[in-house]
């Protein structure tokens, strides 16, 4: 399954060989230890009805580590979830596969058809002297699934999105050194929009006793008692039948609609601006949940500029104080 040429985990010193000028240098990678170390870690508590697309993060923390080169696969559960290979704007990569890089930076995204666990291939750098390198970010990378899957009525069930162990994910530094790095993996819960089926009682009737050898009289016969038959359920989730925008006078209206609502507080839409911004910040007002019957809902966001793409994200709010982002939504404005 490697599809990674090996050459490629060598990068940050192939960088380190361009800054030679005349003569030959030979820039051998070293393997180092970092006191703590960098880490990549996709989300593991997002939830997304069966049939809806859900934006999976990618993210980096650096630990105070200068890394300038990323390599890495995402391996994802293909039974369960589907990646559109599209790529209408004819950039290379498919257009549900969202690089949020730093500026400067190059990302080479491929995906694998002929992998049987779908990999994703990524390569995230400098190229140019002198490299930049990653600071902590919230997101590195939006990976768009549908869920495909039919979980049980009323149940769910978890799609695994894991990072590649061959290859497994490598960290250069731009002075030709590879550090040690963690990756996280993460996963999909896919919940089924059907309800579970409710508890069937079933009559058990008791018989009368049987006489004993000293003719003590029976007792009548007893009145049936009813023993149910319960049925294993699954508490529901917080369904959401849709997520759209559309350009309007005045800015963009974001609306959502929901079938189903457990222990909601409430919503919230995030926005990202492609290619300008690292990180999702909230945009709305924490919109109160309608309940369990569920309800409509729209923001209409004012400010945007007529030039950038945005991608919106909608977020649910637990009573718990859990968040559980749902779907994600590119608009091209300009």
């Amino acid at each position: 399954m490697q599809t990674i040429p090996k050459f490629f985990f060598s990068f940050a010193a192939t960088l380190l060989a361009l800054l030679v000028v005349g003569g030959a240098l030979c820039a051998q990678l070293l393997t180092v230890r970092a006191q703590s170390a960098p880490q990549l870690y996709i989300a593991g508590n997002l939830h997304v009805a069966e049939g809806g697309r859900i934006a999976v993060p990618v993210s980096y923390q650096a630990h105070g580590n200068d890394i300038a080169a990323l390599v890495f696969s995402v391996d994802y559960d293909e039974t369960c979830l589907s990646l559109d290979l599209t790529d209408a704007d004819h950039n290379g990569r498919p257009d549900s596969i969202l690089p949020l890089i730093p500026t400067g930076m190059v990302a080479s995204i491929t995906v694998d058809a002929t992998d049987t666990d779908g990999e994703i291939d990524v390569i995230v750098a400098d190229y140019v002297p002198p490299f930049r390198v990653f600071t902590d970010t919230e997101a590195l990378l939006l990976i768009s699934f549908t869920a495909i899957c039919r979980p049980p009525a009323g149940g769910e069930q978890r799609a695994p999105v894991n990072f590649s162990t061959d290859p497994s994910p490598s960290f250069g530094k731009a002075s030709g050194q590879e550090v040690t790095g963690v990756a996280t993996n993460g996963a999909v819960t896919v919940v089924s929009n059907r309800p579970a089926a409710t508890a069937t009682p079933t009559a058990t009737g008791l018989p009368a006793t049987t006489p004993t050898a000293t003719i003590v009289p029976t007792t009548g016969p007893l009145t049936p008692t009813v023993t149910p038959t319960l049925i294993p359920t699954v508490a529901p989730r917080t369904i959401v039948e849709s997520f759209s925008a559309e350009l309007v006078d005045g800015g963009v209206r974001i609306a959502w609609q929901t079938s189903h609502e457990q222990n909601t507080q409430s919503f919230r839409v995030h926005r990202i601006a492609v290619s300008q911004e690292t990180a999702f910040t909230p945009i709305s007002d924490a919109l109160p949940g309608a309940g369990p019957d569920g309800g409509s809902y729209q923001f209409l966001d004012t400010q945007i500029d007529p030039a950038l793409t945005y991608t919106y994200l909608l977020v649910e709010e637990k009573q718990s104080g859990r968040s559980v982002a749902y779907y994600e939504l590119i608009v091209v404005v300009g």
